[in-house]
């Protein structure tokens, strides 16, 4: 008799729902740390040397060279194409990049 209420519907769906709680529910919290303009600078300088070394890379490829996550590479790229000092070619995953 003991082994049936320790195994009873009620028991079993009642640890569904403990269990269901820690379940995290809708995307997954991304930790965000936000650079300063100086950080970006940083950043930025290396991508132009890079572009500079090797025309016409995409965004993944200068990630790989400077062993840096993609992420972190796409806003100082932005702020590059924003001064104007590079150019690009293509779209989407399929852009190149070149210094003007």
């Amino acid at each position: 008799m003991r082994s049936r209420t320790r195994n009873s519907p009620s028991r079993i769906v009642k640890s569904a729902f403990i269990a269901a709680r820690n379940i995290p529910l809708g995307p997954p919290e991304r930790s965000h740390r936000w650079c300063s303009p100086a950080d970006l600078a940083k950043i930025a300088a290396p991508v132009l040397a890079q572009v500079r070394s090797k025309k016409g890379q995409r965004l993944e490829e200068i990630g790989r060279a400077l062993r840096s996550d993609t992420a972190v590479l796409k806003k100082p790229v932005a702020d590059l194409l924003k001064a104007k000092k590079l150019r690009t070619a293509g779209a989407k995953r399929g852009t190149k990049y070149f210094v003007r």
